[in-house]
């Protein structure tokens, strides 16, 4: 279908985003449409004689027969039917609320109504919840939603599976770019065993969300980078952007966040790398001119922020690895994590003896890693 140039207008192969939207778009109107027969059939139902009951079985009743004037009441709260129009309902109502919540002005906080009930967050949140739909669905229709379910229900078990792989590593953070349009280029030392190639993508996770973003750096260098575009619009964006570019600078210089002024373009703040005694944590603070002694790399006692001031001590049989509390490290820390890589389209470069690449704003960032290894690679075959 991939080289089918008709079914790319109607069916986005190539854009995973664009298919997932196409393809929820069809499920609604399938699913508006198997409501409408099911409200037409329950008033069917209730404007139907009433027949005798015949709790013997006399009659060899059908169970259209049975069925005949039952009210709405009683045709959604059926027991012999699993309670088929219940869970029916839940699911209209949660399907309405993934639809809704999906929205771009849901999710980018556009206005009053969005900005007040969480945005991108209350999207993810509802958006996970596919999997108690399907649980609902299997009590729905267990007869033949089963044929259905199961070979998509493999290929999504052998996903998490692999992505169950991908640890979830500690990330230090060398170095922020704020740059013009609300654009944040982030610098960070190649963890350990990492290894990746030009145009893929890694899941940066941050206060407990991941988010994707193509990797700007190239495998020669010694580092890994991503570019950020993060406007006010976008609240988990801006929200890193806030916090590297003014919050955390702000506490580390010991003023107060809300009293300092917005950073602007062009602007490189650097960071230390800081760990925790017996714990893979790992946690970023800012550089602060005049403190460079005090936030030297290294191991920083627990329990004790940059000042010196005594932090919450951990509960007992709690450790950093299982949870970090807000009292345990620094007021100025940034802790990051990284999981991936993971492959796109663009890794295929490599294959190809000439190429063309095309992209604007943002969306250059594939092809910043692939033209910084080009130039990589000839410097090395030079020497």
């Amino acid at each position: 279908m991939r080289r089918v140039g008709s079914s790319r207008e109607w069916v986005p192969i190539d854009d995973p985003i664009n298919f997932h939207i196409v393809i929820a778009m069809f499920t609604m109107i399938a699913a508006a449409i198997h409501i409408a027969g099911h409200c037409v059939h329950a008033y069917l139902i209730r404007a139907a004689p009433t027949i005798q009951s015949d709790p013997f079985d006399l009659w060899k009743l059908t169970s259209e027969e049975k069925a005949s004037g039952m009210t709405f009441f009683h045709q959604i709260f059926n027991i012999q039917l699993r309670c088929a129009g219940f869970t029916g309902i839940i699911l209209t109502v949660m399907m309405l609320a993934i639809l809704l919540t999906a929205l771009n002005c849901s999710r980018r906080r556009t206005n009053c109504l969005t900005r007040r009930i969480g945005g991108f967050n209350l999207f993810w949140r509802i958006h996970m919840s596919w999997k108690l739909i399907y649980v609902l669905l299997l009590l729905h229709a267990p007869a033949r939603l089963w044929i259905w379910f199961f070979f998509p229900a493999i290929f999504v078990i052998v996903d998490r599976l692999l992505l169950a792989n991908h640890q979830a590593l500690y990330l230090h953070l060398k170095s922020v770019k704020l740059l013009p349009r609300d654009v944040i280029g982030l610098t960070f030392e190649l963890p350990q065993g990492f290894a990746y190639q030009a145009g893929q993508y890694i899941l940066l996770g941050w206060k407990g969300e991941w988010h994707p973003f193509t990797l700007t750096s190239a495998p020669e260098e010694n580092c890994i980078s991503v570019h950020i575009r993060a406007p006010n619009t976008l609240d988990w964006c801006s929200a890193l952007r806030k916090r590297l570019t003014q919050e955390a600078p702000a506490q580390a210089a010991g003023i107060d966040a809300a009293d300092s002024k917005p950073p602007r373009a062009p602007l490189v703040i650097e960071y230390n790398k800081c760990t925790l005694p017996n714990s893979p944590v790992v946690f970023n603070t800012p550089k602060v001119s005049g403190n460079a002694d005090d936030h030297d790399q290294g191991p920083r006692l627990l329990g004790r922020d940059i000042s010196g001031k005594q932090l919450k001590p951990a509960q007992s049989g709690e450790t950093m690895v299982s949870h970090v509390q807000p009292g345990m490290l620094p007021s100025e820390s940034v802790v990051l994590q990284v999981t991936g890589p993971f492959g796109a389209p663009a890794q295929k470069v490599w294959g190809f003896d000439t190429l063309m690449v095309v992209g604007a704003g943002i969306g250059v960032t594939p092809f910043a890693s692939i033209l910084k290894s080009v130039q990589l690679r000839a410097k090395q075959r030079e020497t």
